[in-house]
């Protein structure tokens, strides 16, 4: 009996101790550390001051990770993952890219992500990611219902190479009851005409990030055209809002800084990285001056981004964003 119970004891205590070993073992994801370079655009200060907030967000995140920051001037170390700050950054890598390279976009807009793309199109060799900080303009859409519930007509002014946007929006238009007008811009130069013939048939313009429509140049003459027509802007970023547009959703740099930190999770465990995407946290901005002065009444800018995110789920706007 004695033999017994020692031999059940031995075999008890065994079997603790093995127990306790593959809990000590360290999950093989969780504690991978990563080597990251993060480039910078070295005449930009916000590509700067964004990469110290990041360099600091992996160090808490990712403890005894590497994290290298040069400017996209300077020679880039081997790296499991490049982080490109700003669009001359990723230019500046897809110049020369290195076979199975990992490269992740930051600080980059949707319209200046694909005009790169259609300048490097021949990218299989590389492992490429991207996180737009622009809000999408279907987004921008819902935004417009929660500021005017009654309106209707959105304007868009486009340029040639955009021409790819009316067939996405159109559906999401329709489906919450709105009209899509456009006009697209062939001479920059004729500006003013185009937004005219879009004023006639619009009762809301909602800008989008392209440089070549909306820069500080013209910002100035379309917002006053609008407000000669009692008409007005929904903007493409918050600068927009200061400016004089009524209201715009964007993304703070907390969110973004958010939205990357989840995808080097991602990365980190799976070794790959999602394809683009807008970023799924947002706010908003509203001008109420200027809101007053058209006689709109708006609610507060939280209650309307909670509103909009509930929208976005309900018709499932996370897919389109990708």
């Amino acid at each position: 009996m004695r033999l017994f119970m020692v031999r059940t004891f031995s075999c008890v205590f065994l079997f603790f101790l093995s127990f306790v070993a593959l809990a000590a073992e360290p999950d093989s994801h969780s504690e991978q550390k990563l080597n990251v370079t993060l480039i910078t655009d070295a005449k930009k200060k916000l590509t700067k001051s964004f990469a110290q907030y990041l360099k600091q967000k992996i160090d808490d995140s990712f403890p005894g990770s590497q994290v290298n920051t040069i400017a996209f001037t300077e020679k880039r170390p081997r790296a499991s993952l490049t982080i490109t700050l700003g669009r001359d950054s990723l230019e500046a890598v897809l110049k020369k890219p290195r076979e199975g390279e990992a490269i992740l976009a930051a600080l980059i807009t949707h319209y200046e992500y694909r005009q790169l793309l259609s300048e490097y199109p021949t990218l299989k060799s590389i492992r490429l990611g991207a996180i737009f900080h622009d809000s999408p303009i279907i987004r921008q859409m819902l935004l417009y219902k929660e500021v005017q519930p009654k309106g209707q007509r959105i304007g868009l002014l486009i340029t040639p190479e955009e021409k790819y946007l009316l067939n996405l929006l159109r559906p999401q238009a329709t489906k919450q009851k709105l009209i899509l007008e456009y006009e697209i811009v062939e001479d920059v130069s004729k500006l003013s005409r185009s937004l005219l013939r879009l004023l006639n048939k619009s009762d809301v313009i909602i800008a989008t990030h392209n440089p070549q429509i909306y820069n500080r140049q013209t910002i100035k003459s379309i917002l006053l055209s609008l407000y000669r027509n009692q008409k007005f802007l929904i903007g493409s970023n918050r600068q927009f809002v200061k400016a004089g547009s009524v209201a715009s959703s964007y993304t703070t740099m907390s969110q973004l800084l958010s939205e990357i930190t989840k995808e080097l999770s991602y990365f980190n465990e799976h070794q790959q990285l999602h394809a683009p995407f807008f970023t799924e946290d947002f706010a908003v901005s509203i001008n109420y001056d200027v809101a007053r002065s058209l006689n709109l009444s708006i609610k507060n800018d939280q209650q309307i981004a909670n509103s909009i995110q509930r929208l976005e789920l309900s018709i499932g706007a996370d897919k389109l964003y990708e």
